[in-house]
């Protein structure tokens, strides 16, 4: 099983990381190799090709929004499939604000299959934990340039 777990902090008000996270067109920006993403009744589906030795390829993926509480929270839940073997979990994204910043908290888990799952449990946790680093801190770039008026 994989697991992911992560706080970020972006220099923004709640509601605009809230827009950010839920934006499909700024998502697949950041999304490091995602070639494209659609929304529908929150449901995003995206194509991405990663390039990473055992989980190499194209992937075409499902998150869904199972729960939202308006600028507070997310529960997702994550289906995906590519020629390395697929992918299926959960995930919660909480947000909170301070004076200073937004903090977001992510936590989630999934189950691998196919040569993907042959990489191991170590190596698939490096790579969820560096695609969601790369991921928030493209983010966090894009909140700079919005405050900016980029």
């Amino acid at each position: 099983m994989v697991k992911l777990d992560g706080v970020y902090r972006f220099q923004c008000p709640r509601a605009r990381a809230w827009n950010l996270l839920q934006d499909p067109v700024v998502l697949c920006d950041v999304i490091t190799g995602c070639r494209e993403m659609s929304l529908n009744q929150g449901e995003y589906r995206l194509t991405i090709k990663i390039g990473v030795s055992m989980v190499a390829g194209t992937y075409r993926a499902t998150v869904r929004i199972n729960e939202s509480s308006h600028l507070e929270l997310l529960r997702l839940s994550v289906t995906g499939s590519g020629m390395g073997g697929g992918v299926r979990g959960n995930g919660l994204v909480t947000l909170a604000e301070n004076a200073e910043h937004t903090e977001v908290t992510v936590t989630g888990q999934a189950h691998v299959t196919g040569l993907a799952a042959i990489a191991g449990e170590r190596t698939l946790n490096g790579l969820a934990k560096s695609m969601a680093d790369q991921f928030f801190s493209r983010l966090a770039v894009r909140v700079e340039q919005a405050a900016a008026g980029y």
